[in-house]
């Protein structure tokens, strides 16, 4: 399911025209989706794999529609950032949770 859900947000991201900002935007977004799965699912390793599988597959994109501005670039780096943070710390409370009902 991971895998098909990155598949699937890669094949709408790489495949819409470069001008079609709303949609770059919205599938930008998906890519938590498999994040978060790999988080809940497999714990804090499971999360760091996701967000940095995740990451090598964004950032192709990231310099393909390297611009004139740097902020939007800045910005979609940030984003990368944010996915390897996101995957672990998804992961990390995930395993503390299932800690927690095994005590119980």
């Amino acid at each position: 399911m991971i895998i098909a859900s990155l598949l699937l947000v890669c094949l709408l991201h790489y495949l819409t025209p470069r001008q079609e900002h709303f949609y770059h935007e919205l599938f930008r977004r998906l890519y938590y989706f498999p994040i978060f799965l790999g988080g809940f699912w497999y714990g804090l390793w499971g999360g760091l794999w996701v967000s940095l599988l995740v990451s090598l597959v964004y950032l192709p994109q990231v310099f393909l529609s390297w611009g004139p501005e740097r902020t939007v670039f800045y910005s979609r780096l940030l984003e990368v950032f944010l996915f390897i943070l996101a995957g672990p710390l998804v992961g990390f409370l995930s395993d503390r949770e299932r800690r927690q009902r095994l005590r119980n």
